[in-house]
């Protein structure tokens, strides 16, 4: 999980021996990043992983690689008030 744009840093489930379906490693981005859960968007392309952050009151967004609908993600990210680049 990366922290981008708004904070600095990142997280990377193998580098801390990790998976995404344990709280751990949320929980140690948001340590690293130093945000709340409330201001994070998680972003997956294997659904059951958006299951632990979801849990923890990261928002979670499920983006199918295989079918790279970029403009579905930017309408859910935009859907979120999240500010992209033009």
């Amino acid at each position: 999980m990366r922290c981008w744009l708004w904070r600095s840093g990142s997280v990377v489930s193998a580098a801390v021996g990790s998976t995404k379906n344990v709280r751990a490693i949320f929980q140690r981005a948001l340590d690293v990043c130093r945000a709340k859960p409330a201001d994070c968007i998680f972003i997956d392309n294997t659904a059951r992983n958006l299951e632990v952050p979801r849990e923890m009151g990261i928002d979670a967004i499920h983006f199918d690689d295989e079918a790279r609908d970029v403009p579905e993600l930017t309408r859910e990210l935009r859907r979120r008030r999240v500010v992209l680049p033009a």
